[in-house]
């Protein structure tokens, strides 16, 4: 009675289907005879029953109806003619008895074909016979039982049910951050307004160190590309989604930068990450500083090629690196070798030291990769970036990547090199074939910031004075804050507070050695590379630690000043202790850059004085228990 009408009809059919072959199989195996088997093989024939042939020819003649693919309607029809010899079996047993006495005749070629083709008989029964066994013993898929539930108990149970959390909860006693978050409903040159406050904020948050997003003139000209693009592209660069918006940002960048084009990616993360696959393959070698970004990370991961670190601007380390790989005898003709680092070092804040660099790229013949994502817009007099701060042609790095997302105050990022380098990646940037382009009026702000920096290089040369200034201040406060970046043109300055354990040192090598012999939790980067042991109480540790520095956010913007605190991936092996990131930009005055110093040292006391001496001594009382263990 659970049974629908379809499912009684199918397995009305698979009853019928083996009541027809076991009355086959009877109806030969009561003396019927197989004349060709006798002719053909007598010798076999006097040694095997009637019974067996006839059987044997059976099979064979199930498995000549399974055809090849080639003659698939054939074997349609040949199986609808069975199917319908069988439901007349069963409504009428005499008008089929004739069919069923004519089965020997095409026993006996089937035979035949046997003794010729055993091997393929043999599969094609089979096959037969695995078919008839999984359609008569699948269950339906349709069968309906009734639940015997009321229309009132059916609500109760869908108003009882509770779903299964997106994301498992917590372990009791693991740390669950809560950090201090604030939504911006308006910015503007310098400032900006957040939900829940009236007053307005210095905006140190952003990196937007030449202050263009909140611009008025950078506000009109979106408006006016609005009007004419709307806002989509409407797909990748490669179809239909490359505007005349698009070749005008890209032909001013090569005209500021000095070379014949650039390329332009719609997402600033992936800028590197396909820029570095589209050239590293996997029998290369890519020599990677250990204080890089995830973005860089990402993209050597996805490469798949051999990743060399060296330690942080240690450029004895690096040539160590090259020449151990470089001086290989077995490595094969074709293998490529690259040095990936960045201009300004985002979770460091100091500057690469790239004229070093690039004598060991020439001197070894290695190609070089730089992100200089956070020195564009920043560094050299007409804020081409690390090179130019350096006296250097920029077009001396093989290849160079940047946001847009920082001086230029848009989105995305571009990159630059050679012809070559550029035209290679549009057809192998994964980032430029398969992700939908830039906005159009995005593509027009970008540029219009371009034209502002380079027609009035003051704006730079003022960032970097702000930069120095507030360095400065930060410097001489009363010790509860250290200053970790030490590029003193840096637009991004880390602070940590001096109660923190500095046992986060951003060290590969010594990452690799904790992991594998190391029971000292001071030597490792990260809680998740702790032993077994100790990882309970450096989770704990960790969790304090944002507690404070989400305290000194808060504090900050009661002050009237918002900075951010730096958060990092867990899958970010080379994430160095979080700190306290401080943005500056160009619009600062020096009222402002002293107001923002005052309050930084004021947060930094209210978060001392609110802090848990115990929770805060609780990693050392576990250290000394291992240890005494």
């Amino acid at each position: 009675g659970g049974f629908s009408q379809a499912a009684r009809a199918r397995m009305a059919l698979r009853i019928a289907a083996v009541l027809a072959v076991a009355a086959s199989v009877a109806v030969l195996a009561n003396g019927q005879s197989v004349p060709g088997a006798a002719t053909k093989a007598p010798a076999a024939s006097a040694a095997k029953s009637n019974n067996g042939d006839l059987l044997a020819g059976l099979l064979a003649s199930l498995g000549d109806w399974v055809k090849p693919a080639d003659d698939f309607v054939q074997t349609a029809t040949e199986y609808g003619k069975l199917m319908s010899g069988t439901m007349t079996f069963l409504t009428s047993p005499s008008s089929v008895y004739s069919e069923i006495v004519g089965m020997p005749r095409r026993a006996e070629d089937a035979w035949a074909f046997a003794q010729r083709k055993p091997l393929e008989a043999a599969t094609r029964a089979i096959i037969f016979g695995i078919i008839i066994a999984t359609w008569f013993f699948t269950k339906p898929k349709d069968v309906i039982r009734a639940s015997g539930l009321t229309a009132a108990q059916q609500e109760d149970l869908i108003e009882d049910w509770e779903p299964e959390p997106l994301v498992p909860r917590a372990p009791r006693g693991t740390y669950v951050a809560r950090p201090a978050t604030f939504v911006v409903r308006e910015q503007r040159v310098k400032t900006v307004l957040v939900e829940g406050r009236d007053t307005e904020l210095l905006n140190c948050a952003s990196a937007d160190f030449l202050n263009v997003a909140g611009d008025p003139e950078t506000k009109r000209v979106a408006k006016a590309a609005l009007d004419v693009y709307t806002v989509g592209s409407c797909g990748p660069r490669g179809f239909y989604g490359t505007t005349d918006a698009h070749l005008s940002l890209e032909a001013a960048l090569a005209d500021v930068i000095g070379c014949e084009e650039t390329i332009t990616y719609s997402d600033a993360t992936a800028t590197v990450a396909s820029a570095i696959p589209a050239f590293a393959k996997r029998q290369d070698v890519v020599f990677l500083d250990d204080a890089v970004n995830h973005a860089v990370q990402t993209g050597c991961t996805l490469s798949r090629c051999k990743v060399v670190r060296f330690r942080h601007n240690d450029m004895a380390d690096l040539e160590r690196a090259v020449k151990g790989e470089c001086g290989s005898k077995r490595a094969p003709p074709s293998r490529r070798y690259f040095i990936v680092v960045e201009g300004i070092y985002a979770n460091r804040g100091d500057i690469c030291p790239l004229p070093e660099i690039l004598a060991i790229a020439r001197r070894f013949r290695v190609r070089t990769i730089v992100d200089d994502s956070l020195a564009f817009g920043v560094l050299g007099k007409r804020g081409r970036g690390t090179a130019e701060h350096f006296g250097i042609n920029p077009l001396d790095v093989d290849i160079t990547v940047a946001s847009m997302a920082t001086s230029l105050g848009s989105v995305g990022g571009f990159c630059y090199g050679s012809d070559e380098v550029v035209d290679h990646q549009r057809i192998s940037g994964a980032g430029y074939v398969f992700s939908a382009s830039l906005p159009p009026f995005l593509c027009a702000t970008a540029e219009a910031a371009l034209r502002r920096f380079t027609a009035d290089a003051t704006v730079c040369s003022q960032l970097r004075d702000n930069a120095r200034t507030l360095r400065s201040l930060l410097e001489l406060s009363r010790g509860r804050l250290k200053v970790v970046s030490s590029f003193e043109e840096s637009p991004v300055i880390h602070v940590r507070l001096s109660w923190h354990s500095d046992r986060s040192v951003n060290d590969a090598h010594r990452i690799e050695e904790a992991r594998a012999e190391s029971e000292d939790p001071e030597s490792l980067t990260r809680w998740k590379y702790a032993p077994r042991r100790s990882r309970p109480a450096l989770r704990r540790f960790q969790g304090v630690e944002d507690d404070d520095l989400d305290r000194v956010v808060a504090e900050a913007a009661d002050r009237g000043v918002l900075v951010a605190r730096s958060r990092y991936l867990v899958s970010d092996k080379l994430a160095p202790a979080n700190s306290i990131r401080i943005h500056v930009s160009a619009a600062l005055t020096n009222e402002d850059l002293q107001k923002i110093a005052v309050v930084m040292e004021e947060a930094v006391e209210a978060a001392f004085e609110a802090r848990d001496p115990a929770a805060h001594a609780a990693p050392a009382r576990a250290d000394t228990l291992r240890k005494r263990r």
